[in-house]
């Protein structure tokens, strides 16, 4: 008969699970017969990779911000000058 597991216990840590490089996948079936430290460590891989695809993607969309926020930027700095111009040279002197 099995324990019950004691309530508080922290769980068991991959490093101490006695055997860890001899267990076995039962489930899902697509990975039947697997060893469990080759599973964990492509889903490491897959974690890595997909952190880095999210840091690529928020990487661009910031450097695309900046990008048409400094084009905007000049945009109306060029306007502006041209109002301003308009301005004063319509305005009466004092």
């Amino acid at each position: 008969m099995e324990k019950p597991p004691v309530i508080g216990r922290k769980p068991q840590l991959m490093g101490e699970i006695p055997n860890y490089h001899n267990v076995t996948c039962r489930d899902p079936p697509q990975l039947a017969g697997s060893q469990l430290a080759w599973v964990d460590s492509q889903l490491c891989v897959a974690e890595t990779a997909t952190v880095l695809v999210i840091t690529i993607t928020v990487l661009v969309t910031v450097l695309a911000a900046l990008v048409m926020a400094e084009r905007s930027r000049k945009k109306n700095r060029g306007k502006n000058w041209e109002t301003e111009s308009q301005n004063q040279s319509s305005s009466p002197a004092s």
